[in-house]
């Protein structure tokens, strides 16, 4: 005969809370006490949510270090100017020049980056309206600012975005030159939070925005086309 199954001692863990909503949930907890293992409880959306305040506290911690730590004068002057390598005005004209008057190949690769730098900002302009994060300036007062700060949605970085954007090809088409213009793209990307604009995480996403479509815009060129 087989041996009857035995049932497991009342002792559970109740009231738990799924992805889907609260339910009861019963989970015998014997044998873990007995590893002296303890039994966490699942919470779908809370545990999210703990993870995503967890996720903001620390970035918050990082913004707050490189926008008032490292804060110096001679920072303040050499980053407030060359953030705008990243801005709207200069990406577009250095492109632009770069695909008009340019010889071969450079011609080609200014293109590239003038077609990456205005796909690119489609999905930023979508996200920045589904999700309207405020400034960090904004959201805190200790946060140290320049002239006519930006008052529009932080996510993510459009100069992240657009200093990556047309940068890639560059680097891709000459890639001697990665060793100036990776450092630059950085510092363009930190410059933002440097001067309280962004989040980490905004620069971040901008970032690999303007690289996913560089790399896209020079993967999917027509070989024979300039």
């Amino acid at each position: 005969m087989l041996p009857k199954p035995t049932r497991p001692k009342k002792t559970f863990l109740r009231n738990c809370k799924g992805v889907a909503g609260n339910f009861n949930m019963l989970i015998p907890t014997t044998d873990w006490r007995r590893l002296g293992v303890f039994v966490l409880e699942y919470s779908g959306g809370d545990s999210m949510s703990r993870v995503f305040n967890w996720l903001l506290q620390r970035e918050k911690r990082v913004f707050l270090w490189i926008n008032g730590r490292l804060h110096h004068k001679f920072l303040n002057f050499i980053l407030y100017y060359i953030t705008h390598l990243g801005g709207a005005t200069l990406t577009i004209c250095i492109t632009s020049v770069l695909a008009i008057l340019a010889p071969h190949p450079w011609n080609r690769v200014g293109l590239q980056s003038l077609i990456a730098l205005g796909l690119s900002h489609i999905p930023v302009a979508i996200i920045k309206k589904l999700y309207p994060r405020i400034r960090p300036h904004l959201a805190h007062p200790q946060t140290n600012t320049f002239r006519k700060p930006l008052v529009d949605h932080s996510f993510p970085s459009g100069h992240s975005t657009a200093i990556f954007s047309m940068l890639l090809p560059i680097m891709i088409q000459f890639p001697v030159l990665t060793m100036v213009l990776l450092p630059l793209a950085l510092i363009v990307a930190l410059s933002r939070i440097y001067l309280g604009l962004h989040y980490p995480s905004d620069c971040f996403v901008g970032a690999f925005i303007g690289t996913l479509f560089a790399v896209i815009t020079v993967a999917c060129w027509p070989a024979n086309f300039i």
